[in-house]
């Protein structure tokens, strides 16, 4: 199960990362795009040949925003699998002799509490994944332009 949930959360995440950041070269270039010469990656430690054809990098602001909304898409949109990946923990733990199918605790799940039964709780995860993905995207950008990589 948790394998299962780590294929949107991590595709997500770098589906709506890209997606922000896209966004903010084009459409927000104008307030969200550092200045050619404010580009942090120009004195890299492969600085040469590459720096010629040097991408765009946002402000900092614009780096942590994309980063914290594909954050909240990732966890939205894998936060049914861990509820349900917690809830077969559980029951493991109130009975081991019972083995209960994932399909059971999702009927289970949807016949008490409906669709929305699957994202109970999941307003508290935003508060740990927001800046948590703002710092990590943040971080691989900064270290990509420092590095010198595309």
């Amino acid at each position: 199960m948790s394998v299962v949930g780590m294929i949107p959360y991590g595709g997500v995440s770098f589906l709506t990362h890209n997606f922000f950041v896209t966004l903010g070269k084009t459409k927000f270039a104008d307030i969200a795009v550092l200045p050619k010469k404010e580009t942090s990656g120009s004195g890299g430690l492969l600085a040469g040949k590459r720096n010629k054809h040097r991408k765009t990098e946002l402000r900092a602001w614009a780096e942590l925003t994309a980063g914290g909304l594909s954050g909240v898409f990732a966890q939205t949109c894998s936060y049914p699998f861990e509820l349900v990946r917690r809830r077969l923990q559980v029951s493991g733990s109130n009975n081991p002799e019972k083995k209960i199918k994932m399909i059971q605790v999702a009927k289970s799940i949807y016949s008490t509490q409906g669709f929305g039964g699957f994202f109970v709780g999941l307003t508290i995860g935003y508060v740990k994944v927001l800046p948590m993905f703002a710092v990590s995207f943040y971080t691989y950008a900064k270290l990509k332009s420092f590095l010198d990589i595309e």
